[in-house]
């Protein structure tokens, strides 16, 4: 086995009642109770040129510069013999909405917060570093296999929120919001198997926001892909799951207009039941990967600045 990997998983909620939540910038979805737990799931990965690469992945609305610029240069000053530059780490986010904010050094993204709140980025940041040490002290010898699958349009896991828009585009030949073709359907997935075969990591990749859980809330919510990688890592007790984001932008999991609550929203009115729903066809389908290739012990890194 070329490669060797280590897994690990640490909780960073910052659970600070009366800080806005960040994502949909409403002053009503304020923080006052804690649902469900915020993770920080790290896979240090070394290859047999003693090449180093981190993958870390959180459930927060998303990762900024902030962020990314603290935890280089923590893992430049601790571990130094890792010899790791800024494109050796990645840093991403699974987008939940219902996560506390006030985590970035830019003010506008600050302001309903209100400010930049030091206590969430140290907790976000010390948890980070948690797992990337813990991660470090798990090496094994491993194998990467990559696999797709094609989410059926019975299933009601993603749909197009911007129709639109989508259909100016010459190749959507009048795609309709119901027949859920107005997306990629295709969930993709990475398998990092140790000696024994067994099941070490699971990296999942599908656009679809993690929205299910609204603005009218005041719960610290991990939402789908939160209970998907729960339900992942039940079935898979020796796995840590990574389920993170594919292209996002206008897929939205929520496609039932509400009279009553005056909001799209999905398969319940309850918002966290549509969210367990939601997460569970994630599930579901990670389920039907399987390895198609195995990847080659190359691991090259780059970053730029867009």
């Amino acid at each position: 086995m070329s490669f060797k990997a280590g897994f690990s998983k640490i909780e960073i909620t910052p659970f600070f009642p009366g800080l806005l939540m960040m994502g949909f910038g409403q002053m009503h979805n304020v923080v006052k109770e804690k649902a469900t737990p915020l993770w920080a799931r790290a896979m240090f990965l070394e290859n047999a040129e003693k090449k180093y690469f981190l993958y870390i992945h959180l459930e927060i609305a998303f990762v900024t510069q902030a962020i990314k610029e603290k935890v280089t240069a923590l893992v430049q000053q601790n571990h130094p013999e890792w010899k790791m530059q800024e494109a050796d780490i990645l840093i991403t986010a699974q987008h939940t909405h219902s996560a506390p904010g006030g985590y970035s050094h830019y003010p506008f993204y600050n302001l309903s917060i209100p400010h930049f709140q030091p206590r969430v980025f140290n907790c976000i940041v010390d948890g980070i570093m948690s797992a990337v040490a813990l991660a470090g002290q798990k090496l094994e010898p491993v194998t990467l296999e990559y696999g797709e699958y094609l989410i059926p349009e019975s299933n009601e896991v993603a749909f197009n929120r911007s129709m639109r828009a989508y259909n100016n585009t010459p190749e959507a030949a009048g795609a309709k919001k119901e027949s859920h073709q107005a997306i990629d359907r295709t969930m993709r997935g990475l398998l990092v198997k140790n000696s024994d075969g067994a099941l070490k990591g699971f990296i999942n990749w599908f656009g679809v926001h993690c929205t299910s859980v609204s603005s009218y809330n005041t719960r610290i919510h991990f939402d789908n892909k939160g209970v998907a990688a729960e339900l992942f890592e039940k079935a898979n007790s020796t796995a840590t799951a990574f389920f993170a984001q594919e292209a996002a932008g206008d897929v939205s999991p929520n496609f039932i207009w509400d009279k009553k609550l005056n909001r799209t929203r999905g398969k319940f009115e309850d918002q966290y039941e549509s969210a367990a729903f939601n997460g569970e066809l994630q599930f579901r389908a990670s389920e039907n990967i399987s390895p198609e290739f195995k990847l080659s012990s190359l691991i090259k890194t780059e970053h730029i600045y867009v």
